[in-house]
Parts: structure tokens; sequence; C-alpha cells
């Protein structure tokens, strides 16, 4: 990289120059400026040049662009746009333009993503679209745009990151989440960390979140956020890891200082080994040794003889310990394998309770239900016997009011008698004091069983009038009865009357 080259140049001019601390953070300011105005510049090309993608009719009402950043400083970007068509015809493609290099976007929208095309020019990914369900007039669909890029610079543990996406009139929304451990730091005096200005920021206590809400207009063509963060905290390690490399630092600790100790006496050894040989030549070459160079030679040879026994007994000791180091890996990796075992019969047992704890509950219901019915059962039971006193008491009556009802019956029967015989009677009395013309009137009606007035005029040649005052008098009478036939009214002869003989006009 040409920051890195320009930083190892700056280094030597420290050393040549001796004023190497101002040097290397001024030249180190500018490189870091240089940079960020080459990235600006770049964007300012990409926002002159790069059209906009628009569609005729579709307007964005909402626009939200959420960013998380992972502690391998990974973005994993989402777009959602909410898409209205305000055109008079079907909507079935659509194209974005967004100044980002990325592939193997995630697409999703209400109506379905048929198939998409994408290409990448100077910068700018552009994503054609083909929706499964067209988008019709008048009406809204969600499309989400997700993908996966890095962020932009990371140079001595500083991190540099923009997000440029393209502007439309809408209700805009853009968060951005650091990596856990992360704090905002500023690149280089006189360069802002966050950009552009009227952000927000909150915490969770683990992340921090950096938010824009704004009414974005198309006019703008484009909105660029720029964020600098480090790494401050580094996020712990998981416990297994954490188990796992204390054991292998214990093994590692055995391990180095036995090598330790063996390295120690082979020292001495050599030391001893190396003294030995000069005292000795020096001996064989002075011939006149004294008794002070020979009392050395006698306790060097002792020391020597001692180091060997040390020896001995510390590589008795490295083998004891070896063993003593391969029995506690064996038993570590038996607890190991006893824990993954436990961990799966822990898994299996909490599976079994959810089941069983799933199971309770069903049976619990069924319980409540069952208890429900029983006791809606006891309650019919309960109106069953009602019923049945009830029953029995009115069974008693029936019997009673059965008696009663036969005597009224055979009082009835003969009632009906008599009422037959007066009813012969009366309509023989009714027939003897007609007149002639209600006679003929009669035996015509009886003659064609119904019969209309107008026939009866067209018949007797009597005025409608009097045919009309004729029937309504026999009708008061009983003697004949008028009945609806569609929209006619028919006459015909009363029941009591239907079985008279031929009345004789004299």
């Amino acid at each position: 990289m040409i920051m890195k080259k320009s930083f190892k140049k700056n280094l030597k001019a420290k050393a040549k120059t001796g004023n190497t601390v101002k040097i290397g953070l001024k030249n180190y300011n500018i490189n870091v400026k240089s940079r960020l105005l080459f990235k600006v510049i770049i964007l300012t090309a990409l926002m002159a040049f790069c059209t906009i993608s628009t569609v005729d009719g579709v307007r964005i009402q909402n626009y939200n662009v959420d960013c998380k950043i992972n502690t391998s400083n990974v973005i994993n970007e989402t777009i959602v746009l909410k898409i209205y068509n305000n055109e008079s015809e079907n909507i079935d493609k659509i194209k974005f333009d967004i100044p980002q290099l990325f592939s193997n976007p995630s697409l999703s929208s209400e109506n379905g993503i048929k198939s998409y095309g994408l290409s990448t020019s100077e910068g700018v990914t552009s994503l054609n679209i083909d929706f499964e369900e067209p988008l019709k007039p008048g009406a809204t669909t969600t499309l989400t745009i997700g993908f996966i890029r890095d962020i932009d610079i990371d140079y001595q543990g500083k991190k540099f990151l923009t997000i440029t996406v393209p502007a439309y009139d809408s209700k805009f929304t853009m968060n951005i989440a650091l990596p856990q451990g992360a704090s905002i730091v500023s690149p280089a005096e006189g360069i802002l960390s966050i950009s552009p200005r009227n952000y927000t920021i909150e915490t969770d206590g683990k992340r921090i979140y950096i938010k824009w809400v704004k009414d974005l207009d198309a006019d703008e063509k484009f909105f660029t956020s720029s964020v600098n963060y480090a790494i401050l905290t580094p996020v712990n390690p998981p416990m297994d890891e954490i188990n796992d490399n204390n054991n292998n630092e214990i093994i590692n600790i055995y391990t180095i200082s036995l090598s330790a100790i063996v390295g120690l006496l082979i020292a001495i050894l050599i030391y001893l080994a190396y003294r030995l040989k000069i005292i000795r030549k020096k001996s064989i070459e002075d011939e006149e040794l004294d008794e002070e160079k020979r009392d050395e030679i006698n306790d060097l040879m002792k020391n020597l003889e001692i180091s060997e026994i040390n020896l001995k007994n510390c590589n008795k000791e490295i083998e004891k310990l070896e063993k003593l180091n391969s029995e506690q890996y064996s038993e570590l990796k038996k607890l190991h394998e006893d824990l993954e075992a436990y961990k799966i019969k822990n898994v299996e047992c909490n599976n079994t309770i959810t089941n069983l704890e799933n199971k309770l509950k069903f049976e619990k219901e069924i319980n409540e239900k069952l208890s429900d019915a029983i006791t809606e059962r006891d309650a019919k039971i309960k109106a069953l016997e009602n019923y049945e006193e009830l029953c029995e008491k009115h069974k008693k009556t029936i019997e009673k009011l059965d008696k009663e009802l036969t005597s009224k019956k055979e009082h009835i029967d003969t009632l009906e008698v008599k009422i037959d015989e007066y009813s012969v009677g009366k309509a023989e009395t009714l027939l003897n004091i007609l007149t002639s013309e209600e006679k003929e009137i009669i035996n015509i009606i009886k003659e064609h069983g119904t019969i209309s007035q107008k026939e009866i005029v067209d018949i007797t040649e009597y005025t409608k009038s009097k045919i009309s005052r004729m029937i309504s008098d026999l009708e008061q009478r009983g003697i004949v009865e008028k009945i609806k036939l569609g929209r006619l009214n028919k006459i015909k002869l009363s029941k009591k009357f239907e079985d008279t003989e031929d009345i004789d006009i004299n």
C-alpha cells in the first residue's frame, strides 16, 4: 500500500534527522488526509458521472439502510425500500444503481422475485430485478436488498468506513452498528470521526449504534456517511476455548519446566567436563601441580559425580512427571469425553423434559375438558332426573285427562250425530224457502262444480247486478262459497249442500 511505504520512509527520515516523532506523525496525518481526499474525489466523480436508478411512476415512501459490522470487520448491509406504483400500468421490473461493490445479494419482496441481473462498473453495482407478480397501479410493495462487503480502510488498528446509497424523495433512516468492543476515534487532525452531522449515538453496553434520520431529497443524488473506529476492547473468547487453552498452558508449562531443568543440567555437565578437560590438560603440561590444583580437580570430580547423580535423579523425576502428565492428559481427555457425553445426555434430558411438559400440559387440558364434560353430564343427569319426576307426575295427570277425554269424546260423538241431523234438516229447510231463480242458480253451480259469476250471467241471461246480489245472499246463508283460482273468483256449493239432490225450478 502507498501509505505503508510512505510511513516506512518517514521512519527512516526520523533516524536521519532526529525529529522522528514529529515528522512521522505529520507525514502520517498527511497520508491519511491524502487517502481520505482521494476517496472523496472518487465519490464525487461517482456522483457526477453515475446515473441514479429511477423508474417512471415509482415513488419511494420509506427508505431504510441498516449496517452491522462484526468483529472481523465484515459489513452486513441491508437496504429496505417501500415502493408505491404511481402509474396507471403494471410494473413488472425495476432497476437500482448502488454506488458500492458487492456480489451475490439476497433479494426479497412481497410480490416475489422472479430473477435479477447484476453488473458492476466504475464502483457502481446495477441491479435489474424482475417481480414474480407485477406491481399494480396504486399498490405498494417492500423490496429488501442485502449484501456483505469489507470495510474501506484498515490501517494500524484504525478502521475507516463509508456507506453511499442513492438518494430518493423519501423518509430516510440509516443505522450503523459498530462491532463489539469498538470505539469511535479520530483518524487524523482536522478530520471528523463521523460525518455527516445531525446524527445520534446510542449504546446497549456492547455495541455503539449511530443513526441518521432525515427527509431525503432526490436532488442530493447520493447520501454518504463515514465512521472512523478502532477495536480497543477485544471480545473475550468462549469459555470452552478458555478451558482448552488453560489445559494446554498447563501441559506446556510442564514441558517447558522439564526442558529447562534438563537443559540446565546438561549445561552444567558440559561446563564441568570442559573445566575438567582444561585442568587435566594443564596437569599434563605442568608436571608440578600444587596441592590446591589436585584438591580442585578432586572437588570437580566429586561435583561431576554428584551432578551425574542429580542428572539421573532428574531424569527419573522427569519420567515420573511425564508419566503423571500423560496420566493427567488421559484423565483430562476422558473428562472431556465424559463432559461431551453429559452434554448430549443433558440435551436429551432437556428434550425429554420438554416433551413431558408438553404431554403434561396436553393431559391437563384434556383433564380440564373431561372435568367440564363430567360437570355438564352431572347437570344433565340431574335435569333428566327432575324431568323423570315431572314426567311421572304428568303421566298421572295424562291418565286422568285420558279418562275425561274418553267421556268427552263419547259426548262429542253424540253431539256430532245431532249436528248432522240438524244440518240436513237445515239444508232442506233452506232449500224449501228458496225462490225459483235461486234454485236455478244452485242447480247450475252444482252441475258445473265450480263456476264464475260471469258464466252464470251468460247461462241465465240475468243481469250482472242481479246475479251478484243473489250470490251474496246465498253466500250469507251458507249455501254457496267463493274460492279463488288464480286471478278469478269461482263459486261452488258449500259442503253441507254438495250432496243435496237437484232442485227443480217450478
